[in-house]
Order: C-alpha cells, then structure tokens, then sequence
C-alpha cells in the first residue's frame, strides 16, 4: 500500500471535492467487507483442504480431515478436525521431518518431532503394530491457510484503499 497525504486547501473548492469523492469510494469498498470475509474463509479452506487431502494417501491415517470455516461475531474461525489431524498438520517421525521441519510456532501441547506416544518417532522407521511406517511429512495445511489469508487480505486493503 502507498503511503500518501491527502492535501485539503480550504480555499480550494476542487480539492475538498476531490478529498470528498476519495472518502466515497473508499466507504463504498468498505462497504463490501463481509464479502472480503467470507473470500478470505474460502480461501483458507481451500488451501487447508489441499493440504490435508493430499496427506490422507498415508496408511496410517485412517480417517478423513474435515476442514470448515465457522461463523462469529466478528468474522469465521477455520478449524480442521479429525482424530489425525495434528499428526498431519505437524509431521510424524524424523524420515520425513528431520528434527523439526514445521514452519511455524507449535501450539500448546502439540510436542515435536519423535516426542509423542513412546517417542519411536525419532527412529527412521518404527513398527506401528500392523506394520512398518517411516510416519509422515507434515502437511502444515492450517498454516498454509493462515499464510493465504493474510497475503490475500493484503492485497483486499491495498484494492480498498488505492485506486
């Protein structure tokens, strides 16, 4: 976005008309927001579900992601649920992972890389009880969505604001 100074000369009848129509077709785009809001949701399912989706040709998943954006007060929430879903978002075991290959900040109670269950993870393949399994690479679909979000939401406030 430009940074700009919006100049007013009082003695000036353009330039406060000028001022005037700027600040109308700026009210207009705002007026709009709710529309930019359910776009962002969309998007951030979207770029999730990829995400997941292409994480559940794993065999050690057993069940599907549900990704859905929920209506609040003041926008959506983006959830995923599913009983896998955290070992999809953050990755399991260091053959695919390393140490810690996920981008951003864990949230609570979310351990790392190999820590989880017997901490078997740490080991380059490990017997699940039906078979031998290297884990998997962490989808991070949840914050590939945030990610989209934001960038997407730059862009709105910059079409907003510019003309």
């Amino acid at each position: 976005m430009k940074n700009e100074v919006l100049e007013i000369n009082i003695y000036d009848r353009a330039s406060i008309n000028r001022a005037v129509n700027r600040i109308e077709k700026i009210k207009q785009r705002i007026q709009n927001i709710d529309t930019y809001i359910q776009q962002l949701a969309d998007i951030g399912v979207a770029v999730a579900e990829e995400a997941f989706t292409g994480a559940l040709t794993n065999p050690d998943f057993t069940e599907g992601v549900e990704v859905e954006a929920i209506p609040t007060d003041n926008g959506y929430t983006i959830t995923a649920s599913g009983s896998e879903v955290a070992f999809i978002e953050f990755g399991t075991g260091v053959f695919y992972n390393g140490s810690e290959s996920y981008p951003g900040t864990r949230p609570a109670g979310i351990v790392g890389i190999g820590e989880y269950g017997k901490g078997h993870g740490k080991n380059p393949e490990w017997w699940t009880g039906d078979h031998i399994t290297h884990g998997h690479y962490r989808s991070a679909g949840m914050y590939s969505a945030q990610k989209a979000m934001v960038e997407q939401a730059i862009n709105i406030i910059e079409e907003i604001f510019n003309d």
